[in-house]
């Protein structure tokens, strides 16, 4: 339906076959990316990146910069949200033989990727702004600094290995990716003409 009504049907019809194939790609054979490491990855350019790029797409025709400097911060908080999902199942994962990034880094390194993962989404901003991503919209973002603090603060305390930790680390993974979208979107519509 999409592809029948997009002023580009092919890019259309191509972007919408990449978005399944990875997210078909993301728990299903041939490639099982979450078995193999990528997952993580997969997850993080599919589901904030992937998805605004087709929304744009199929209202205007066309590809462009902004959509992909606005989820670049977004793609990095579902990274480490992925990454902080990880944790508890561990464990049962390597069992399986599923190897997510925190089974194949152990929780050490899985947790200093999602804080690296965390930074990058901050420092990445002025560039996004002297690319074109409005600063309104940078703002929103770095509005959600004390959240990822917060997390940082915790997995340097220990939260990646403490199962009393693991449910508050899901939740606020989540939060801030869900906080720096809607405040993101919120400043585009507040920018809309």
């Amino acid at each position: 339906v999409l592809t029948a009504h997009s002023a580009s049907p092919l890019l259309t019809l191509v972007l919408l076959l990449l978005a399944l194939f990875l997210a078909w790609s993301y728990s299903s054979p041939p490639l099982y990316l979450n078995r193999h490491g990528l997952g993580e990855a997969c997850g993080a350019v599919l589901v904030p990146v992937l998805t605004t790029v087709v929304a744009f797409q199929v209202h205007t025709g066309q590809v462009a910069l902004l959509p992909l400097l606005a989820t670049a911060p977004l793609a990095c908080f579902q990274f480490a949200m992925l990454l902080s999902v990880n944790f508890p199942d561990a464990a049962g994962d390597e069992q399986v033989g599923k190897r997510t990034l925190v089974v194949i880094c152990g929780p050490a390194q899985g947790s200093r990727l999602l804080v690296a993962a965390l930074a990058l989404a901050y420092l990445l901003l002025p560039a996004l702004i002297l690319l074109g991503l409005p600063a309104q919209a940078g703002l929103a973002v770095l509005l959600t600094s004390p959240i990822a603090l917060w997390q940082v603060w915790r997995m340097r305390r220990g939260a990646a290995v403490d199962p009393t930790q693991w449910d508050a680390l899901a939740f606020w993974s989540i939060g801030l990716l869900m906080a720096a979208a809607m405040l993101e979107t919120a400043a585009f519509i507040l920018l809309w003409p």
